[in-house]
């Protein structure tokens, strides 16, 4: 008889239907206390693991990894994004990834920095309008479009605002405009392949990659031969911008509700971007310099990862620690539930980026905090995610404070991504001492100026 770890031979696949899955395994993961639990796997007659413990994440992702494949629920994803690095398996994924993962090198990153920059001013201007005039900022709305510009952008450099002009509209802002992810949001992101297309012809025909990711991507396919083909690039190229925008702006979305929640850490953020000069978070060196900033983000992700859980399913046989894991079976390695289990973070309900200084973060688990996965497969846009989400932080932060119009607790969309079911609304507020205050009239004074001079 096979040694299965503690769990029910209930099956949970009304949760996957309902929107419960989250709150049902945070449920037994409190009851099987332990790292890891067992239910009756919704896609077929076999187990389904959940595993919320850092040993095992290290066997499933790093050391046995070749003994998991991608788990059935990918399947929807998949019909998405089609065979992109997220859904693809062996060695096509092994192919494209060394393809792609030139575009995500620290110096292709940083010719990117400009317009990432240019975007994150962009949307603090906007917030200091909405500021100057007392009104609201619909923060999920707005750092999703954020994310989005980005994503565009960076992907296709000048192409975008010819795009633009002609068609009268940026069509990629479905991603914003329609929430769900369903049949009809398929249909209708699959209709932008002939655009995408569009511009791989063009940069093909002109022999010109340009200094965005498209022509980096295009780059790396031609020095690794052979070439992935139009097809794969379109798989490639939407997933790039479903993963790298959704992920980055709920991520976003968390950190500002959290920091306008926390004053105090706001106030730190805010001393640690004025004391940098008014130009900077401009290079990779100075990002890199923001350490607190740097720590609100590692612990907004902690609490709220947008990767809520990882799924496999076993090759072979094989066993975690006294379990065994036949083939066939499922595995939901979560992070979320990780990052909340008190025996690796204390108080692991309350928001404490202090709890990812280099002395307390030292002397953790190496694989208990999984917001990018790890391993072969870790997420190849960490460093870009990263970038953007510092400088967006920091540049806004040395400009406005914000204040929460509500102190209810998010409620939670579990499904490919963690995000907020509602969307949440700030009132965002002009500092006293920024040039923002100065010129434009009628906005309110931040209220936390003295505590982050004190910082």
């Amino acid at each position: 008889m096979p040694r299965l770890p503690p769990g029910t031979d209930e099956g949970i696949g009304s949760a996957f239907s309902d929107g419960t899955l989250l709150a049902r395994f945070e449920k037994l993961s409190k009851e099987y206390a332990g790292g890891i639990f067992r239910v009756r796997s919704p896609f077929g007659k076999r187990d389904l693991y959940v595993v919320a413990d850092p040993d095992y994440a290290r066997h499933v992702l790093v050391a046995n990894s070749r003994n998991y494949e991608k788990g059935p629920a990918i399947d929807t994803v998949r019909m998405l994004l089609g065979n992109g690095l997220m859904t693809s398996e062996g060695d096509l994924w092994l192919a494209q990834r060394r393809k792609i993962q030139r575009a995500f090198q620290k110096a292709s990153l940083a010719t990117l920095l400009p317009t990432i920059g240019s975007c994150v001013d962009a949307m603090a201007d906007e917030w200091c309008a909405a500021a100057a005039a007392g009104r609201e900022v619909d923060i999920t709305t707005a750092t999703s479009r954020l994310a989005l510009e980005i994503m565009v952008r960076t992907l296709f450099g000048s192409d975008v605002d010819p795009m633009i002009e002609r068609i009268g509209h940026n069509p990629f802002h479905i991603l914003v405009d329609i929430p769900a992810r369903n049949l009809d949001f398929v249909r209708k992101f699959r209709a932008l392949d002939p655009l995408i297309i569009e511009w791989i012809r063009t940069r093909a025909a002109l022999d010109e990659d340009g200094k965005d990711l498209l022509g980096m991507v295009a780059a790396g396919d031609r020095a690794n031969p052979p070439s992935m083909g139009e097809r794969l690039m379109v798989d490639e190229i939407k997933t790039l911008i479903v993963a790298g925008h959704e992920t980055t702006a709920a991520t976003l979305n968390m950190t500002w509700y959290l920091l306008a929640s926390h004053p105090e850490h706001l106030a730190r953020v805010a001393a640690e971007a004025d004391a940098r000069r008014p130009e900077a978070m401009t290079t990779l060196a100075e990002l890199d310099s923001l350490a607190y900033t740097k720590q609100v983000v590692r612990e907004a992700m902690r609490l709220y990862p947008p990767g809520w859980v990882f799924t496999r399913c076993a090759i072979g046989d094989d066993t975690l620690g006294a379990y065994d894991v036949p083939a066939g079976t499922d595995v939901f390695l979560s992070p979320y539930l990780m990052h909340r289990r008190p025996d690796i973070f204390e108080d692991p309900e309350t928001f404490d980026p202090g709890r990812f200084s280099p002395e307390r973060d030292a002397g953790r688990h190496p694989f208990a905090y999984l917001p990018f996965s790890v391993g072969p497969r870790h997420c190849i846009g960490e460093q870009m995610a990263m970038i953007e989400m510092l400088t967006h932080v920091a540049r806004t932060a040395r400009r406005l404070s914000f204040a929460p119009t509500t102190f209810e607790a998010p409620e939670l969309e579990a499904e490919v991504n963690l995000r907020m079911k509602k969307g949440v609304s700030l009132r965002p507020i002009l500092r006293a001492s920024t040039p923002d205050a100065r010129v434009v009239a009628g906005g309110d004074v931040d209220p936390y100026e003295a505590t982050a001079r004190a910082w």
